[in-house]
């Protein structure tokens, strides 16, 4: 980013929109603390690098919950990318975090995808008068995604 003020105008009014605005792989490479003060920056992306060894390697977990800290802190959610473990997700819980993703709860897929799965989940819970909190839960995951705009709800 050579030309800093253009860059910022251009994501401010892309936020006076409503476009929310993430940092990828926060922690790494060229996410630095400077763009959470210059860009209008809703989400943070935790890297998987870190969420990795979070429940066996003490840096890792002091660096994921300050992360968290300092992202809610700062009024901003935080995703944690590359959840594989149950002890992951513990720890995350334990944290506070907003968002996960990763293998534990899925293999990635397509939002057209994870529509027709939450409505076939769905239907078939509803059908034996039961809804798991499962089911709950990717149900209403997809009326977000598509109150956002991410996904069309056919």
């Amino acid at each position: 980013m050579d030309d800093t003020e253009r860059t910022v105008r251009i994501l401010d009014s892309l936020h006076d929109m409503g476009l929310h605005l993430a940092i990828d792989d926060f922690g790494t490479d060229y996410s630095s603390l400077s763009a959470l003060r210059l860009f209008p920056i809703s989400t943070l992306k935790i890297d998987k690098s870190f969420v990795r060894d979070v429940a066996v390697d003490r840096d890792d977990a002091t660096i994921v919950a300050t992360i968290i800290s300092m992202a809610h802190s700062l009024k901003l959610d935080v995703v944690a990318e590359g959840v594989e473990s149950q002890e992951q997700l513990d720890f995350l819980r334990d944290h506070r975090f907003d968002y996960v993703q990763g293998h534990l709860f899925g293999d990635p897929t397509t939002a057209d995808d994870l529509l027709d799965y939450s409505s076939i989940r769905r239907t078939a819970a509803i059908g034996t008068g039961r809804c798991s909190a499962d089911a709950q839960i990717r149900a209403s995951a997809v009326r977000r995604l598509c109150a956002r705009g991410l996904a069309s709800d056919r």
